[in-house]
């Protein structure tokens, strides 16, 4: 009898789309079936509820993963995988905020660095030490400081004012723009006061952490997060047989949309990527990889840590911080023109999720009751 039950499981899993580790992944197969199987039919009536074009989800438990895969990449498109790369919106942010903590902690990256003077590079700096023509980053004399760039506390506004009005404004949007829209910055709060997303903020983050390296943003995000934790499907920029390949936007009721192109904003949301890579990613923040550079260990783990509270937010650099079942939990969402995102997991029990889809669908609900149904 049991024989039989795992058959029919295993035909329902194929039914519902739901699929276990790439033939590349390191990672152990999820063996939970019960958790499994209600983790996909939740999937499946999202989708379903949804009227979703694709959806991707991938769940990790105490270094166990499955995928769970719905849908197509457009109405004629190939069949969503876990190795379908979608526009993830914000949910680039945490992983640029690691780059600030990783430069932060490793002991070769100065600030300053001659034969008279070595200053270290900190998160704790003033922003507009490192800004061009004395451009000076506070209000009311409260500096903006580095880490309040990641933990999204910086007063700066969502946008800077000098964004056109074109088809394509995030690809339009040069570091010339931008340093011209720091020397005329409209604050929306005194910098460390009050929570405010904002895209300019971490456009200006990354820029600063390419100028200190002198290195493009895109390489040094390469190096010091995606390829160390093996995130091989991710990147700002695709291939033209990538671009072909990848999930293409579609809006909430399913028509064609536009995708989203960056220039030095890329570092808010410019990050193409999968579910199996973003597991990657959860899996480095739970402990999970046989990492060797102490350095990305002890920046990964520095994103977890509080850097601010107040009305009603608890963020670390890039995470939003709060509780489930007594547990810390860690979150982030994304949403670009067509697509929707959500990431989260708990270290305590082990867990995480990430939900991808290529509907501008917001998917946090979705998100949240797989974590839940994974609980142990």
């Amino acid at each position: 009898m049991k024989r039989v039950w795992t058959l029919v499981l295993a035909l329902c899993f194929l039914l519902s789309g739901c699929t276990q580790t790439s033939a590349v992944s390191p990672f152990r197969k999820f063996k939970d079936e019960d958790a499994a199987r209600s983790i996909s039919g939740a999937s499946r009536k999202f989708y379903d509820e949804k009227k979703l074009t694709g959806l991707s989800v991938g769940i990790i438990r105490d270094g166990k993963v499955a995928f769970f895969n719905f849908g197509k990449t457009a109405e004629n498109g190939a069949p969503i995988t876990e190795d379908t790369r979608f526009e993830i919106g914000e949910l680039t942010e945490p992983i640029t905020a690691t780059i600030l903590a990783s430069l932060s902690l490793d002991p070769t990256v100065y600030k300053v660095y001659d034969k008279d003077n070595k200053i270290k590079f900190d998160r704790k700096d003033r922003a507009d030490s490192y800004l061009p023509y004395d451009i000076k980053l506070e209000k009311d004399g409260t500096p903006v400081l580095l880490w309040q760039l990641a933990a999204q506390v910086s007063g700066l506004p969502y946008l800077p004012d000098n964004m056109s009005g074109s088809e394509t404004p995030y690809a339009d949007y040069s570091q010339f723009e931008l340093v011209e829209a720091l020397q005329r910055v409209d604050f929306q709060a005194v910098p460390g006061e009050r929570y405010s997303a904002s895209d300019f903020g971490y456009g200006l983050l990354g820029w600063i952490m390419g100028r200190v390296t002198g290195t493009q943003f895109d390489k040094l995000m390469q190096s010091r997060v995606l390829s160390p934790l093996g995130m091989d499907h991710t990147a700002f920029t695709l291939t033209d047989a990538q671009e072909a390949a990848r999930a293409k936007p579609h809006t909430a009721l399913g028509k064609e949309a536009a995708q989203r192109d960056y220039d030095v904003l890329a570092p808010s949301g410019g990050l193409k990527s999968t579910s199996h890579d973003l597991i990657r990613f959860v899996a480095g923040n739970l402990g999970e990889l046989d990492l060797e550079w102490k350095t990305l260990i002890s920046a990964l783990e520095e994103t977890q840590k509080q850097y601010y509270e107040g009305d009603g937010h608890t963020v670390g650099l890039g995470f939003e911080m709060t509780q489930l079942d007594g547990n810390a939990l860690y979150t982030q969402t994304g949403a670009t023109g067509g697509y929707g995102g959500y990431l989260a997991f708990i270290p305590k029990t082990g867990t995480g999720v990430v939900v991808l889809c290529n509907n501008a669908t917001p998917v946090d609900e979705l998100g949240a009751e797989v974590l839940t149904l994974l609980q142990p």
